[in-house]
């Protein structure tokens, strides 16, 4: 069998490590094979076995793990770097603050209903016929019609709920928005692949939404947050922290 060459190996180690676009890794691995080889010829020059030579060349030149962080150090400096690492939280903070707002008029439409239906039945079940209630995704208003000894009447009772820290049509622009930057930022990554995002992304993740979603469970817990239900954001934002945290853990795990 073919005898292993030490500098074949450590390239091809730091192959598996470099997070860059292909021709800039190609071009990172024959810079290093350079200085690799002509160490290599140094050495053998001043009496050094081809053995020895090799593995003088390797470590003069750094472990892999030592060489990767510091060639993904110099990548998060890069302004494309933060640009993207930015874009991509904004798009996740913008779709999860529209989508935990839109929700929470649902529910509190719904809940408030709930409330009143039982209070209609409990003094006016001798009048009140019937109840119906509807949501108009349009403009994000609930309607309970109700039949009062067969005379028909229409009740809005989400005005209220549009007059919240996030109305219906902000919250409907606030998710289109995300949205739209999420499938653009997909889309910019796979077609110009040249920088990562910083390996401080998962915990910058984590640190905002983590922040947010305890800052608000703690709001709720201690006072009232007038007219805006914060659990639908509470939830949201956690389950992010958490996803986030997650891929932290493991990214950690991988290095070791």
């Amino acid at each position: 069998m073919r005898p292993v060459d030490p500098i074949e190996q450590y390239l091809t180690e730091l192959r598996r490590g470099l997070r860059s676009t292909p021709g800039e890794a190609e071009a990172i691995l024959a810079e290093a094979e350079d200085h690799l080889r002509e160490t290599v010829a140094a050495g053998i020059a001043v009496g050094m076995t081809e053995r020895e030579a090799q593995e003088a060349a390797i470590s003069s030149f750094g472990p892999v793990r030592v060489v990767t962080r510091a060639h993904l150090a110099r990548l998060t400096r890069r302004p494309a770097v933060l640009a993207m690492a930015a874009w991509k939280l904004v798009s996740l903070l913008s779709l999860a603050v529209g989508a935990s707002s839109m929700a929470a008029i649902v529910v509190s439409g719904l809940e408030i209903s709930a409330v009143r239906s039982k209070y209609l039945l409990a003094y006016s079940a001798n009048r009140m016929l019937s109840d119906h209630l509807s949501f108009n995704p349009v403009n994000g208003v609930w309607t309970d019609t109700m039949h009062w000894n067969g005379s028909r009447s229409a009740s809005i009772i989400a005005w209220y709920w549009s007059q919240s820290v996030v109305g219906w049509h902000t919250a409907v622009l606030m998710a289109a928005a995300g949205a739209v930057l999420l499938v653009g930022y997909g889309v910019a990554r796979r077609r110009w692949p040249v920088t990562p995002l910083p390996r401080f992304f998962p915990a910058l993740a984590v640190s905002v939404f983590g922040t947010i979603g305890l800052a608000f469970l703690l709001l709720e817990l201690g006072t009232s947050i007038g007219i805006y239900d914060p659990r639908p954001l509470i939830a949201v934002c956690l389950a992010l922290a958490l996803g986030y945290a997650v891929r932290l853990g493991q990214a950690r795990l991988r290095q070791r």
